[in-house]
């Protein structure tokens, strides 16, 4: 940032380089930081939402049916012939 005509505060020029170790504990795990607070309210949905918009997303709107639901639909349509 100095070479490139920057102004840089007198403490980073201070400041010692990580060691290796230090390096390497940042690779392996990150800082923590505070989650980023939303206002406006997006993404407040709850897990089972999102995962229903990202596998809607990734399948091109197909979705599998499960539980008790989709097997009364698979009887129903067995016994009204529509079975295929």
């Amino acid at each position: 940032m100095r070479a490139s005509g920057c102004e840089v505060p007198e403490f980073m020029l201070e400041l010692k380089n990580p060691s290796q170790d230090e390096k390497k504990a940042l690779r392996m795990k990150p800082i923590l930081r505070k989650d980023i607070s939303r206002t406006n309210g997006a993404g407040m949905g709850d897990a089972s939402d999102r995962k229903r918009v990202k596998r809607e997303r990734v399948l091109g709107g197909k979705t599998a049916d499960k539980g008790k639901k989709a097997k009364e639909r698979k009887q129903d349509a067995k016994e009204v012939g529509l079975d295929e």
